[in-house]
């Protein structure tokens, strides 16, 4: 079977749990004998794009996946809101119909949610897996800038009133209606939580499978015992306000004792402003350490 999964980026340039996930699911259905490709935007350099279609488009492989990397020539401002770009209509044509695909998995329908229709209008099976809120929420964490919890909802006047002004009006109402024309176009829904599952299914009112996260077992090991009676704690992802690493932090100034340590394990360039307020937090706190980006198969020596 030929399957071409769908992300909003990929490797090298992202790498954390979404990324993670596609790159798993492609080498394992490709040990299986299936042929995969992935199909990402990307946000490097113009290195290695060319122009097909009004569309830079560039090819290369990673881990031995290949991988189509798409971007606008001039990168709209509103480029991870929209659900539907017809800007990318030939050029999704082109890879999805002629390259003879038997499935569309869409992990991440953000930027390339065009995708979909291409698919559907091709008759191709296609799946949908959510690995976040933002079907149900433009700003993907359920968050109103002032910190308060959302729970989402069927109506974009609320996130005209709690997030987006009036001025937005008409864009939060033409994204609902799309979002409800790409849910029906998918054949499957996937989600690796029930809490996710459920909070999407409370504003779509759609069939949703939980299936959990799988694990890539090749870089864990046996844990050798700790002789040592210091608690280490650490944290492992992307540096982000919702991840809660300040909360971490805060914890530990409060304690005066040596007896914990901790290390941060997340590249502090892709939210720059956030990893500074932590870095102030931690006000070079020495049981504190922010140890930068860090490689994936340097998992087990982490843990």
């Amino acid at each position: 079977m030929r399957i071409l999964y769908v992300v909003h980026q990929f490797f090298p340039q992202w790498y954390t749990g979404t990324e993670r996930f596609v790159l798993d699911l492609a080498r394992q259905m490709r040990k299986m004998g299936h042929y995969v490709e992935v199909l990402t935007y990307g946000f490097d350099d113009d290195a290695g794009f060319s122009i097909h279609d009004g569309v830079m488009h560039k090819k290369y492989q990673f881990q031995n996946i290949p991988v189509t990397s798409l971007r606008h020539v001039n990168v709209p401002e509103d480029l991870s809101f929209n659900i539907f770009d017809n800007k990318f209509e030939n050029i999704l044509n082109t890879i999805i119909t002629k390259e003879n695909f038997d499935l569309v998995h869409v992990v991440h329908p953000m930027r390339l949610g065009y995708a979909t229709k291409v698919a559907h209008s091709a008759g191709l099976p296609t799946i949908l897996t959510l690995t976040d809120f933002w079907v149900i929420c433009p700003g993907v964490q359920l968050l109103t800038p002032s910190g308060k919890l959302c729970y989402g909802s069927s109506d974009p006047q609320k996130c005209v009133k709690d997030c987006y002004g009036k001025l937005w009006a008409d864009k939060l109402t033409r994204r609902f209606k799309e979002i409800e024309e790409l849910v029906r176009m998918v054949d499957c829904i996937v989600a690796p939580t029930h809490f996710l599952a459920s909070l999407v299914k409370n504003v779509l009112d759609l069939h949703i499978s939980v299936i959990p996260y799988g694990i890539d077992y090749r870089y864990i090991k046996e844990r050798s015992e700790n002789s040592g009676e210091q608690l280490a704690l650490g944290f492992i992802g992307t540096l982000m306000p919702h991840k809660g690493v300040h909360t971490l932090i805060e914890a530990i100034k409060l304690l005066d004792d040596n007896v914990i340590r901790v290390k941060i394990y997340g590249d502090p360039s892709h939210h720059p402003n956030y990893y500074s307020q932590l870095t102030n937090i931690a006000d070079k706190d020495k049981r504190i350490e922010f140890t930068g980006k860090y490689d994936y198969s340097e998992i087990s020596r982490i843990l």
